[in-house]
């Protein structure tokens, strides 16, 4: 099941960016999943924990799908839901935004970044208007 909004918030972001994905699962079993909701076909790249000696939230992950957009970090925002997306996110010198529809509530997740938005979408517009 998706995250509240999430399917909106990949469908508004692939407008504006390139999308990619960075998860501790297994690639396959992530491409399996988002082929099966019908949303793998927004990203451009999907690294997992088999891609990765060390995985998040060490910055490999990030550094990695970075290379394979060829792009680098100033052009990029992580959004995510645990701590450990925010630290990997800070540790890349990316941008973060976190989501409280997961697995954090909103004063865990404020210790690791300013933006927290409820949902994915809403973390989506604040990107979009920058």
């Amino acid at each position: 099941v998706l995250l509240p909004g999430a399917k909106e918030a990949i469908v508004l972001a692939s407008k504006y960016a390139t999308l990619g994905v960075v998860t501790t699962k297994t690639a396959k079993y992530s491409i399996e999943l988002l082929e099966y909701m019908d949303i793998m076909k927004y990203f451009d790249v999907l690294i997992g924990r088999e891609d990765v000696t060390h995985p998040k939230p060490h910055p490999e992950p990030i550094y990695k799908a970075l290379s394979k957009l060829q792009s680098d970090t100033t052009k990029y925002w992580m959004i995510g839901d645990t701590p450990m997306d925010m630290v990997a996110a800070k540790n890349a010198n990316i941008h973060s935004v976190a989501v409280t529809c997961g697995y954090a509530d909103r004063a865990l997740l404020t210790q690791y970044t300013d933006n927290v938005y409820q949902t994915a979408l809403e973390a989506v517009k604040f990107i979009t208007v920058l």
